[in-house]
């Protein structure tokens, strides 16, 4: 591990106010300290860590910054691409004042059983069964290690919120029984810290842990773990209740033998803050590399190099070698230098980057995509990339930030290009959403329309955006792709995920994503996945569900005989005269059976006798009607 301090580019000071001797001397002292780097380190340090030092330079000098205007970004508009939501599964009521489960991610295991699986924020993972209802998978509260020590007993920390079980995932050498990753997986999750040790401690006082864990599958009984083998890879202290270990993952491109195949990704918050934040990163983790904080971490869980030995750290990670710096770039007196860089971290000047997924097509862009929950004004979607620098807490979106007031945002310098940030490929201000929840390239084959698109949201207000993946390669200031809300239909009427969900007063959303590319979306507040499906255009299929049956036609009895608005298959007219009667049960028992019965469902050959009775006594009653109207 090298010493290695970023200074914090403070851009949003303004003017010579307040200037003194000892700033001019600090300001001499800065470009002294860059010219013995450059005579000192190495050629390659060079090339990584010039824009930084020239930015410590230029700041130093005080570039002035205008102003931005009210509302620094164009809304999102409402396309008319449009999917429908089909109901997938509901999870059991739990305790708390969300009243479900907390799930959160969905995943199908890398094998051939199908099984798909879901977290349960309260220390579980779910399996999913083929009639949509569910098993225990994993209970980490059970879990006895095989060799027991200080960190080896589970307790879950807040099971709702941002704590909890958060993230999971499999080896990708899960069912390759002659390779060491046969039957593993990975969790992370709050773990209370009383009595417990951790590998990189708070830079403050510790709220709580966050906790990696591996653990292989029962070799007796494939649909459950074996609660003896856990392992605990790394354990991090974090200072605040929020921005915690987030997504873990394994870059799904890659092949036995590549460079990096078998590494694994970890997503981690800047440590958390409270509301209103004064000052913005208390402890300055994003932009420091040395602290797991802000960053993206990434690790080789087959390893022993790390300080711990559970874990190995990538000869290609950015940090790894880096040269001493920290006497050069602590530059401000005020701040305290960081100690070392963590060989660990793979990108940093992150504030809340808790998913992130990759562009998995063969014809796509094999891109990583890293969504970063702002502060208060701008949601961001990044470009991963090795040793990349994404602003936070200096930048929120492409605009300079004030530290001290989470309000106050700038246009940037005219020589922003000098401080080598990376900057977002997607961005959305708050006019659209308060807290956006990354999601996935859809590469499946259901849906044509949304084919090559990423697509994404706000937890908080449930709506569905995406983008294309193509325009997503510029993490360049002006370089932003356009987003475009999706356009909802559930049960064939035309509603936001919010309403879907009973006007509930947030989503809460997520998504999951199985291994034919299909996209499942998690309302974690109501306990509900659904699937994305293409628009029925399906004849008699009135509740969009891809199948004509019995639901059909009990819709249609439902509003038998009323006056509805023509040809609204939701009110039991899709023969569009504007009225739910013989005409209609002629559409659904002429395409009966038609489509793809939804999970649970039973096609039968015909239409049960009984039923046809009562339809054609109700058809009759109908063609009465009709005449006396």
């Amino acid at each position: 591990m090298r010493a290695y301090q970023v200074s914090r580019l403070l851009v949003h000071s303004h003017g010579a106010a307040g200037r003194g001797r000892s700033q001019v001397r600090r300001r001499f002292n800065v470009f002294a300290g860059v010219s013995h780097w450059l005579s000192h380190a190495q050629t390659g340090s060079i090339q990584r860590h010039l824009p930084i030092a020239l930015s410590v330079a230029c700041v130093a000098l005080g570039a002035p910054i205008q102003a931005r205007a009210a509302n620094p970004l164009p809304p999102i508009a409402q396309s008319s691409l449009t999917v429908d939501l089909v109901d997938f599964a509901q999870f059991p009521a739990a305790s708390g004042s969300f009243q479900r489960e907390g799930i959160s991610l969905l995943s199908e295991s890398p094998d051939s059983s199908g099984r798909l699986f879901v977290n349960d924020s309260r220390g579980g993972i779910r399996m999913i069964d083929t009639d949509s209802s569910t098993s225990i998978f994993l209970d980490i509260s059970l879990s006895v290690p095989s060799v027991p020590g200080e960190n080896d007993v589970d307790v879950i920390r807040g099971t709702f919120g941002q704590q909890g079980l958060s993230s999971f995932a499999f080896h990708p050498d899960f069912a390759n029984p002659l390779a060491p990753g046969f039957g593993k997986l990975y969790t992370a999750h709050s773990d209370d810290p009383a009595g417990k040790t951790p590998d990189l401690a708070s830079p403050g006082s510790t709220s709580h842990h966050s906790a990696l864990i591996e653990w292989t599958v029962d070799p007796l009984n494939p649909d459950q773990v074996d609660m003896s083998s856990r392992r605990e890879l790394l354990r991090i202290g974090q200072p605040f209740g929020d921005h915690n270990m987030g997504e873990i993952g394994f870059n799904p491109l890659l092949n036995p033998g590549d460079p990096g195949y078998g590494d694994l990704f970890i997503a981690m918050g800047d440590g958390g803050n409270v509301f209103p934040a004064n000052p913005t990163d208390p402890f300055q983790g994003g932009q420091n590399p040395g602290t797991p904080l802000g960053a993206i971490l990434r690790i080789d869980p087959f390893g022993s190099n790390s300080a711990n030995g559970n874990y190995g750290i990538p000869a290609d990670n950015p940090f790894v070698g880096d040269p001493d710096l920290q006497h050069t770039l602590a530059i401000d007196e005020s701040l305290t230098p960081a100690d070392e860089t963590l060989d660990e971290v793979w990108a940093f000047g992150l504030r809340n980057p808790h998913r992130f997924s990759w562009d998995t097509g063969l014809n796509g862009t094999a891109n990583m995509f890293i969504s970063d929950i702002g502060q208060a004004s701008i949601e961001e979607i990044n470009l991963g990339a090795a040793g990349a620098n994404y602003g936070w807490r200096d930048r929120e979106g492409t605009f300079a930030t004030d530290p001290n007031n989470e309000n106050n945002l700038f246009n940037l310098p005219g020589n922003d290009a000098l401080f080598g940030y990376a900057y977002p490929v997607a961005q959305y201000d708050h006019d659209d959403g308060i807290a956006i929840v990354g999601g996935f390239v859809y590469r499946g084959q259901a849906i044509s329309t949304l084919q090559g698109k990423y697509i994404f949201g706000d937890l908080v207000n449930g709506r569905i955006f995406f983008t294309d993946a193509d325009d997503m390669t510029s993490g360049t200031p002006g370089g932003q792709a356009t987003i475009q809300e999706l356009t909802l239909v559930h049960n064939g009427s035309e509603q936001t995920l919010l309403q879907i969900i009973g006007n509930a007063p947030r989503a809460d959303l997520r998504f999951g994503i199985d291994n034919d590319g299909e996209i499942y979306i998690i309302a974690k507040r109501s306990g509900e996945i659904f699937r994305l499906v293409p628009r029925s255009i399906l004849e008699g299929d009135l509740n969009d569900d891809g199948f004509v049956g019995i639901e059909d036609i009990n819709l249609i009895l439902g509003k038998w005989n009323q006056q509805v608005p023509a040809r609204d298959p939701a009110k039991g007219d899709p023969s569009g005269d504007g009225f739910v009667g013989i005409e209609d049960l002629n559409v659904v028992l002429g395409n009966w059976n038609a489509g793809t019965p939804p999970p649970g469902a039973t096609p039968g050959a015909q239409v049960p006798e009984p039923t046809v009775a009562l339809l054609l006594g109700l058809g009759l009653a109908g063609l009465c009607v009709r005449r006396t109207r």
